[in-house]
């Protein structure tokens, strides 16, 4: 194999790796993460994007059929799965929201390449795949504005916390956008106007603040906070604090008055 024939090898095989089979899978994952984090009361379109996307997934495996591909079986597999999860909810947050306006989009663009006259085969080898994986293309972007107005980003297990302090935030003017895991929060940092501060608790087995530090390795973030317990004295919480990565602490009982200043952080090192 020459040089160049191994290069297009390559990039096939890169390809591929983010083609719709990939993506399928992506979308499971997602739903998986959905299924922790959709909202218990009202308060979005849940229903409407279930059927959006079971309708999606017909399209799909209608699809590969015509086309004798396997893979859109697997998309169309992955479309199910993440419509049986909005099916149940009751809402989902402005992130989730964001997310799968997304991959809404990215996917009625794919098939439109389809309608203008892109094969099966052409179509799974596009890059526009990489566009369907979570937490990467699919992207919150923060108002525009002072810190003060800009979005707070909430990285925290607990479901019935992050509610809490959603709420709170929301209630004090400070918009908030939630993650599900450190690669989540490294998406919406990314974009061109990055959230103000990023909540971040780190317990275990899941240790959020200190696995994003490690993601933010050399790269200017926001403020890294670590909302912690009451326990403990104010010297010893910081010191946790620093060992993990944080920029500061905000401790129960989490007074937005009392959240720290929502500079820009050029991140530990």
């Amino acid at each position: 194999m020459t040089g160049h024939e191994h290069q297009d090898h390559q990039d096939h095989q890169d390809h591929r790796t983010e083609g719709p089979a990939q993506a399928g899978r992506n979308l499971a994952e997602l739903a998986n993460r959905l299924r922790l984090s959709v909202a218990e009361e009202p308060g979005g379109a849940a229903p409407a994007w279930a059927g959006r996307f079971a309708a999606a997934a017909l399209c799909w495996r209608q699809l590969g059929r015509e086309c004798g591909l396997a893979d859109f079986a697997a998309l169309a597999a992955g479309l199910d799965e993440l419509a049986a999860v909005l099916a149940q909810a009751c809402g989902v947050d402005p992130a989730a929201t964001a997310r799968l306006a997304a991959v809404d989009a990215g996917l009625a663009a794919l098939l439109e390449r389809h309608d203008a006259g892109v094969s099966g085969a052409e179509l799974c080898a596009l890059p526009d795949w990489g566009a369907l994986v979570p937490g990467r293309a699919a992207q919150v972007t923060a108002p525009a504005g002072p810190a003060g107005d800009r979005a707070v980003v909430l990285l925290v297990a607990s479901p019935f916390l992050q509610g809490i302090l959603a709420s709170r935030l929301d209630a004090a003017g400070r918009p908030a956008v939630t993650a599900a895991t450190p690669e989540d929060a490294l998406a919406l940092l990314a974009g061109p106007r990055p959230p103000a501060l990023v909540l971040c608790d780190n317990d275990e087995p899941t240790n959020h603040l200190r696995r994003l530090r490690r993601l933010l390795a050399g790269k200017a973030s926001p403020a890294l906070i670590l909302v912690a317990s009451a326990g403990g004295t104010v010297r010893g919480r910081e010191r946790r604090a620093r060992a993990v990565g944080a920029d500061a602490v905000w401790p129960e009982p989490w007074r937005v008055e009392q959240l720290p200043g929502a500079g820009t952080a050029g991140g530990s090192t």
